[in-house]
């Protein structure tokens, strides 16, 4: 008897365990975002444009007045600027506006007379807090406490 020989098949490749599959998968649907990062970005550009027309808006209230009349209080002014700002970052800039007057007084404490600060000081220190605490607040914190809520 005469054995013949066995012819061997050529082999199919192996495929890896890590290759991609032969027809890719669809990708799953995007959540939607509600806010995108463009609207975020307007935002935050309209809302700094909006302080800084405060802030434009109060020195020039208050003009060259103050080096001509003797007379000039611009309480008025500052009052309309702490509430205008306090508006714009509620609610912390409320809760600035009440720490900035109540620690005032301690400024006379260690003998130091307030009236040597510049005229614009308590307003620029004022404008600047709200607006610190106000872009923390809305555009920190806010969008950080609701992307913990959604996860």
């Amino acid at each position: 008897m005469i054995r013949r020989r066995r012819t061997r098949r050529a082999r199919r490749p192996r495929r890896e365990p890590d290759a991609a599959p032969l027809r890719p998968m669809p990708a799953p649907p995007a959540a939607p975002r509600p806010w995108t990062m463009r609207t975020v970005r307007t935002l935050k550009l309209l809302w700094w444009a909006l302080c800084f027309g405060v802030l434009l808006w109060w020195v020039v209230s208050i003009g060259p007045s103050h080096y001509i009349d003797a007379h000039w209080s611009g309480e008025h002014d500052e009052r309309t600027l702490y509430g205008v700002m306090g508006f714009l970052a509620f609610p912390a800039g409320f809760v600035w506006v009440f720490a900035l007057s109540h620690l005032e007084p301690l400024l006379h404490l260690p003998g130091w007379d307030p009236a040597l600060l510049p005229w614009y000081a308590r307003g620029i220190l004022a404008w600047l807090g709200c607006a610190l605490l106000g872009h923390l607040q809305w555009f920190v914190l806010v969008p950080h406490s609701f992307s913990m809520t959604h996860r």
